[in-house]
Protein backbone atom coordinates (compact mmCIF):
# COMPACT_ATOMS: atom_id res chain seq x y z
CA UNK A 1 0.00 0.00 0.00
CA UNK A 2 1.18 3.59 -1.09
CA UNK A 3 2.64 5.18 2.28
CA UNK A 4 2.92 8.83 2.71
CA UNK A 5 4.82 10.97 5.31
CA UNK A 6 3.88 14.67 6.63
CA UNK A 7 6.18 16.68 8.70
CA UNK A 8 4.70 19.37 10.28
CA UNK A 9 6.72 22.83 11.52
CA UNK A 10 6.54 26.01 12.81
CA UNK A 11 8.20 29.65 12.74
CA UNK A 12 7.49 32.36 15.02
CA UNK A 13 4.76 31.91 17.93
CA UNK A 14 1.17 33.03 17.91
CA UNK A 15 0.72 35.26 20.21
CA UNK A 16 -1.17 38.56 19.68
CA UNK A 17 2.41 40.68 19.01
CA UNK A 18 3.72 38.77 16.66
CA UNK A 19 2.90 39.97 12.76
CA UNK A 20 3.90 36.66 11.01
CA UNK A 21 3.37 32.74 11.95
CA UNK A 22 4.10 30.19 9.41
CA UNK A 23 3.72 26.70 8.74
CA UNK A 24 4.67 24.35 6.80
CA UNK A 25 4.38 20.19 6.14
CA UNK A 26 7.46 18.38 4.55
CA UNK A 27 5.86 15.39 2.15
CA UNK A 28 6.96 12.11 0.71
CA UNK A 29 6.39 8.36 -0.03
CA UNK A 30 8.84 5.97 2.22
CA UNK A 31 10.29 3.20 0.87
CA UNK A 32 10.57 1.45 4.13
CA UNK A 33 8.18 0.80 7.16
CA UNK A 34 11.15 1.58 9.11
CA UNK A 35 9.33 4.82 10.50
CA UNK A 36 9.42 8.44 10.11
CA UNK A 37 12.50 9.24 12.19
CA UNK A 38 14.34 7.11 8.77
CA UNK A 39 12.90 9.18 5.72
CA UNK A 40 14.83 11.64 4.79
CA UNK A 41 18.15 10.68 7.21
CA UNK A 42 20.31 10.71 3.75
CA UNK A 43 19.14 14.27 2.83
CA UNK A 44 19.39 15.66 5.96
CA UNK A 45 22.98 14.05 5.83
CA UNK A 46 23.82 16.09 2.67
CA UNK A 47 22.48 19.43 4.41
CA UNK A 48 24.59 19.20 7.49
CA UNK A 49 27.79 19.99 6.34
CA UNK A 50 26.73 22.71 4.32
CA UNK A 51 25.02 24.56 7.84
CA UNK A 52 28.25 23.77 9.79
CA UNK A 53 30.87 24.97 7.35
CA UNK A 54 28.98 27.86 7.35
CA UNK A 55 28.39 28.15 10.78
CA UNK A 56 31.84 27.03 11.57
CA UNK A 57 30.43 24.50 13.84
CA UNK A 58 29.19 20.58 14.07
CA UNK A 59 25.86 20.83 15.28
CA UNK A 60 23.83 17.84 14.91
CA UNK A 61 20.50 19.48 13.74
CA UNK A 62 19.63 22.01 11.34
CA UNK A 63 17.53 24.48 12.98
CA UNK A 64 17.38 27.89 10.61
CA UNK A 65 16.94 30.22 13.50
CA UNK A 66 20.40 29.22 14.79
CA UNK A 67 21.49 31.81 11.54
CA UNK A 68 21.23 29.52 8.37
CA UNK A 69 19.15 32.20 6.67
CA UNK A 70 22.36 33.51 4.63
CA UNK A 71 22.55 30.06 3.06
CA UNK A 72 18.94 28.75 2.92
CA UNK A 73 18.81 29.11 -0.68
CA UNK A 74 21.56 26.85 -1.15
CA UNK A 75 20.17 24.45 2.06
CA UNK A 76 16.87 23.79 0.32
CA UNK A 77 18.74 22.99 -3.11
CA UNK A 78 20.66 20.73 -1.74
CA UNK A 79 17.86 19.19 -0.19
CA UNK A 80 16.11 18.57 -3.30
CA UNK A 81 19.59 17.66 -5.21
CA UNK A 82 19.70 15.10 -2.44
CA UNK A 83 16.21 13.41 -2.22
CA UNK A 84 16.71 12.73 -6.07
CA UNK A 85 19.89 9.91 -4.42
CA UNK A 86 17.87 9.36 -1.04
CA UNK A 87 16.81 5.58 -1.22
CA UNK A 88 14.61 5.92 1.87
CA UNK A 89 12.13 7.63 -0.34
CA UNK A 90 10.11 6.59 -3.94
CA UNK A 91 11.66 8.86 -6.29
CA UNK A 92 9.87 6.78 -9.34
CA UNK A 93 6.65 6.14 -11.19
CA UNK A 94 3.96 5.88 -9.33
CA UNK A 95 3.86 8.01 -6.10
CA UNK A 96 1.43 10.48 -5.85
CA UNK A 97 3.42 13.80 -4.85
CA UNK A 98 4.52 15.36 -7.87
CA UNK A 99 8.60 15.24 -6.61
CA UNK A 100 10.39 12.60 -4.23
CA UNK A 101 10.60 15.73 -2.00
CA UNK A 102 7.90 18.77 -1.63
CA UNK A 103 5.97 20.96 0.55
CA UNK A 104 3.79 23.31 1.69
CA UNK A 105 3.58 26.18 3.69
CA UNK A 106 0.69 28.81 4.76
CA UNK A 107 0.94 32.25 7.04
CA UNK A 108 -0.96 33.78 9.44
CA UNK A 109 -1.41 37.18 11.44
CA UNK A 110 -1.63 36.84 15.00
CA UNK A 111 -1.99 40.02 15.48
CA UNK A 112 -5.00 40.28 13.29
CA UNK A 113 -6.58 36.94 14.46
CA UNK A 114 -6.31 37.99 18.31
CA UNK A 115 -8.69 40.76 17.15
CA UNK A 116 -11.22 38.71 15.65
CA UNK A 117 -11.10 35.63 17.65
CA UNK A 118 -14.06 34.45 19.95
CA UNK A 119 -14.82 31.94 22.07
CA UNK A 120 -13.29 30.27 25.21
CA UNK A 121 -10.27 28.36 22.85
CA UNK A 122 -7.27 30.55 22.79
CA UNK A 123 -7.13 31.73 19.21
CA UNK A 124 -3.52 30.49 19.26
CA UNK A 125 -4.65 27.00 19.43
CA UNK A 126 -7.13 27.65 16.65
CA UNK A 127 -4.62 29.56 14.52
CA UNK A 128 -2.88 25.89 14.52
CA UNK A 129 -5.35 23.59 14.01
CA UNK A 130 -6.42 25.86 10.68
CA UNK A 131 -2.35 25.79 9.58
CA UNK A 132 -2.98 21.39 9.93
CA UNK A 133 -5.86 21.90 8.06
CA UNK A 134 -4.63 23.94 5.32
CA UNK A 135 -1.11 22.26 5.31
CA UNK A 136 -3.23 18.75 4.84
CA UNK A 137 -5.38 20.40 2.26
CA UNK A 138 -4.49 18.36 -0.56
CA UNK A 139 -5.22 14.72 1.39
CA UNK A 140 -8.77 16.34 1.79
CA UNK A 141 -9.42 17.33 -1.76
CA UNK A 142 -8.25 13.99 -2.76
CA UNK A 143 -10.49 11.92 -5.41
CA UNK A 144 -11.23 8.66 -4.04
CA UNK A 145 -9.16 5.97 -6.60
CA UNK A 146 -7.16 3.70 -4.19
CA UNK A 147 -6.37 3.49 -0.63
CA UNK A 148 -3.42 4.49 1.10
CA UNK A 149 -1.63 5.86 4.47
CA UNK A 150 -0.55 9.10 5.70
CA UNK A 151 1.40 9.44 9.12
CA UNK A 152 1.78 13.20 10.23
CA UNK A 153 4.34 13.79 12.27
CA UNK A 154 4.34 17.78 14.77
CA UNK A 155 6.93 18.75 16.12
CA UNK A 156 6.65 18.72 20.12
CA UNK A 157 3.24 18.22 22.15
CA UNK A 158 2.65 21.97 21.36
CA UNK A 159 0.34 21.19 18.92
CA UNK A 160 -1.38 18.78 20.76
CA UNK A 161 -4.89 21.10 21.96
CA UNK A 162 -4.87 21.84 18.01
CA UNK A 163 -5.36 18.93 16.91
CA UNK A 164 -7.86 18.05 19.49
CA UNK A 165 -9.27 20.69 17.61
CA UNK A 166 -9.24 19.55 14.06
CA UNK A 167 -8.64 15.65 14.26
CA UNK A 168 -12.58 14.61 13.98
CA UNK A 169 -13.02 17.09 11.02
CA UNK A 170 -10.03 15.82 9.00
CA UNK A 171 -10.64 11.58 9.98
CA UNK A 172 -14.45 12.58 8.93
CA UNK A 173 -13.75 14.19 6.14
CA UNK A 174 -11.19 10.87 4.53
CA UNK A 175 -12.95 8.16 5.78
CA UNK A 176 -14.91 7.70 2.44
CA UNK A 177 -11.34 8.51 0.55
CA UNK A 178 -9.79 5.05 1.29
CA UNK A 179 -6.89 7.16 3.08
CA UNK A 180 -6.05 5.68 6.88
CA UNK A 181 -4.23 8.64 8.92
CA UNK A 182 -2.29 8.90 12.25
CA UNK A 183 -1.08 11.75 13.74
CA UNK A 184 2.03 11.47 16.00
CA UNK A 185 4.59 14.20 17.87
CA UNK A 186 7.98 13.96 17.92
CA UNK A 187 11.07 16.22 18.57
CA UNK A 188 12.77 17.56 15.71
CA UNK A 189 16.34 16.36 16.83
CA UNK A 190 15.01 12.96 16.06
CA UNK A 191 13.31 13.77 12.66
CA UNK A 192 15.14 14.48 9.53
CA UNK A 193 11.84 15.70 7.87
CA UNK A 194 10.78 18.01 11.07
CA UNK A 195 14.14 19.75 10.44
CA UNK A 196 13.51 20.17 6.68
CA UNK A 197 10.23 21.47 7.51
CA UNK A 198 11.72 24.03 10.18
CA UNK A 199 13.79 25.63 7.10
CA UNK A 200 10.69 25.91 4.91
CA UNK A 201 9.15 27.88 7.45
CA UNK A 202 11.80 30.32 8.54
CA UNK A 203 12.29 30.70 4.59
CA UNK A 204 8.62 31.84 4.22
CA UNK A 205 8.43 33.66 7.63
CA UNK A 206 11.36 35.84 6.58
CA UNK A 207 10.08 36.22 2.88
CA UNK A 208 6.56 37.21 4.39
CA UNK A 209 7.52 39.66 7.14
CA UNK A 210 10.34 41.40 6.25
CA UNK A 211 10.64 40.65 2.32
CA UNK A 212 14.17 38.73 2.49
CA UNK A 213 15.93 35.31 1.54
CA UNK A 214 13.69 35.95 -2.20
CA UNK A 215 15.78 33.23 -3.50
CA UNK A 216 15.19 30.30 -1.14
CA UNK A 217 11.48 31.65 -1.07
CA UNK A 218 11.27 30.90 -4.87
CA UNK A 219 12.34 27.50 -4.03
CA UNK A 220 9.66 27.09 -2.12
CA UNK A 221 7.28 28.68 -4.29
CA UNK A 222 8.19 26.16 -7.01
CA UNK A 223 8.41 23.14 -5.29
CA UNK A 224 4.97 23.78 -3.52
CA UNK A 225 2.24 21.55 -4.24
CA UNK A 226 -1.78 21.75 -4.32
CA UNK A 227 -3.13 18.28 -5.58
CA UNK A 228 -1.81 14.66 -5.55
CA UNK A 229 -1.37 12.82 -8.27
CA UNK A 230 -3.71 9.93 -8.61
CA UNK A 231 -2.25 6.42 -7.50
CA UNK A 232 -1.05 4.45 -10.27
CA UNK A 233 -1.53 0.64 -9.78
CA UNK A 234 0.73 -2.07 -11.29
CA UNK A 235 -1.25 -3.61 -14.31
Amino acid sequence: MTRVLVYIDESGMTDASESVFTVSSVWCCPSTTRGAQNALRYTIDAMKPVANSFLKSQKKEIHHSDGLGQISATLLETALHASHSDNSILRGDGIILKEPLCWRTVDFSPEFEHQIANGNEPCGNWIRARSIVSNLRPLLTFQKNGKFEVGVVLDSEVWGKALELCKYMILDNLKDKGITISFDFERSNRIPGLQIADMVSGVARQYYRNQKEQDAFDLVRKHSFEHLKPIQRPK
